[in-house]
């Protein structure tokens, strides 16, 4: 959707890309609810519990299969009520029973991935997920610029890729299913994976309700807007994610030797200070350039908002790689109330501070919300297992790219050269201050 963003900002207006974005806003709702959590349980169960894979596949993927179905139907059923609630008329009904049923399928791709990354097979995560943007990017390509379908166009186009690959996770996924079928391993799976649901279901509340109070507030065009600032901002929560698909993995296998490991892991969150300051700085420097190359004018209303939800993304990912106690003693339904209780105050700061604000009062919910959140996570995961992270080194690494991003505000340059030339320095400084002032150690330098 990212590398697409110059294409739908030229050919969808302002108002178009709103309803675009409810619409992916609605499925990343729904594939929690129809995977609840299973996804991660997996491999919680077969790599820390070291259960038998095939029962293990073959009993969640059934399940997901089954509830899915019927979740879909009812959806599908209830779209033209939906679409009243959300858009004040029944025009986007199709679209939103299209969105259900790309939701339901998606589900085998979830299944796929969590195989691979049971089994630590990288490479193939890595083909199959980049095969997927890559042929999602042709058959988008394909509706919107040729057959010019517009909203309805991406959606069937969605629906489309995501059948390609349902066909193709299945193909995999065959070999690893058997008719064994475990009810008490199903018990022990949901166990685990409804509190996962529930922590994706409001982490993603918390991502997208937003753009419902917006609609409902002032309307799809600022919804358009927003959404595309938001996508920019979200590139930290994509380069933070991808890093903890394959550190979730490593961290139960090393988990199994406590005090070897406690030393491991207090020095991740540091790391992940460390690279994602930079990225989050680099983001927030050349805010202005991004939006002119990848949107028109009637877009750039959207600069202000990306430094605040690159913050809020910075302060998210810190849970990734700080959730060792939660995740590894099966008590992921500690997160539950924490996330639940962030979407509930995401929503409630939502509507305070967008009837005055508009979108940037939404941004600054996101903020407010995902702040509070880092925090009760930390506070709760050390209780659970009490690990030393270098909190003074990520304050002074967090300080740092304020004040860099803080200096490039004061300096008055109207030359596109001259500004990106300063930026570069400044973003360039980043990793040369970090070095200076320690907050790399000898023995890590070293290694």
């Amino acid at each position: 959707a990212f590398l697409l963003l110059p294409v739908y900002t030229r050919l969808l207006t302002p108002d178009d890309y709103g309803v675009l974005s409810i619409m992916h806003a609605s499925g990343h709702i729904l594939r929690p609810l129809i995977v609840m959590g299973l996804g991660q349980a997996l491999i919680w169960s077969v790599i820390y519990r070291e259960t038998d894979s095939k029962t293990a596949y073959s009993t969640a993927f059934y399940f997901i299969m089954a509830q899915g179905i019927i979740l879909t139907a009812v959806l599908t059923g209830l779209a033209p009520k939906l679409s009243m609630m959300i858009f004040g008329d029944a025009n986007q009904v199709l679209l939103l029973r299209l969105v259900a049923i790309t939701s339901l399928i998606e589900s085998i791709e979830t299944m796929v991935m969590s195989h691979f990354r049971v089994r630590g097979r990288a490479g193939r995560f890595a083909l199959l997920a980049s095969s997927r943007v890559v042929v999602g990017i042709a058959l988008n390509v394909l509706f919107l610029v040729v057959f010019r379908q517009g909203v309805e166009g991406l959606i069937v186009a969605h629906l489309i890729t995501a059948a390609i690959f349902g066909v193709l996770g299945l193909i995999i996924l065959a070999p690893n299913l058997g008719s064994a079928f475990s009810t008490p391993l199903l018990r022990s799976i949901l166990l685990y994976g409804i509190p996962v649901m529930v922590i994706q279901l409001s982490g993603m509340i918390l991502t997208v309700a937003d753009r419902y109070i917006l609609q409902r507030f002032i309307g799809s065009f600022e919804v358009g807007i927003y959404s595309l600032g938001y996508s920019v901002g979200l590139v930290v929560h994509l380069v933070a994610l991808s890093i903890q698909l394959a550190w979730l993995p490593h961290m139960f296998q090393r988990a199994k030797d406590k005090a070897a490991s406690e030393y491991e892991f207090g020095k991740m969150l540091t790391y992940y200070a460390a690279f994602i300051g930079f990225i989050s700085l680099g983001i927030c420097l050349m805010a202005d350039e991004i939006l002119v190359l990848l949107a028109p004018e009637a877009y750039h209303g959207a600069t202000g908002i990306i430094p605040v939800i690159v913050a809020a993304y910075a302060f998210n990912g810190a849970c990734y790689f700080t959730n060792s106690g939660m995740t590894t003693q099966n008590k992921v339904y500690y997160a539950a109330p924490l996330v639940a209780s962030a979407a509930l105050l995401n929503i409630v700061m939502n509507f305070l501070l967008i009837p005055g604000y508009g979108i940037m009062g939404a941004a600054a919910a996101t903020f407010i919300s995902y702040a509070l959140l880092s925090i009760l996570h930390v506070t709760v995961n050390q209780r659970l297992w009490r690990i030393r992270y270098q909190y003074g080194r990520v304050a002074v690494i967090a300080a740092m790219a304020a004040i860099l991003y803080g200096v490039s505000l004061l300096l008055p340059v109207k030359s596109l050269v001259a500004a990106l030339a300063i930026k570069t320095l400044l973003l360039a400084a980043f990793p040369i201050l970090i070095w200076i002032f320690g907050l790399v150690h000898d023995r890590e330098r070293s290694s």
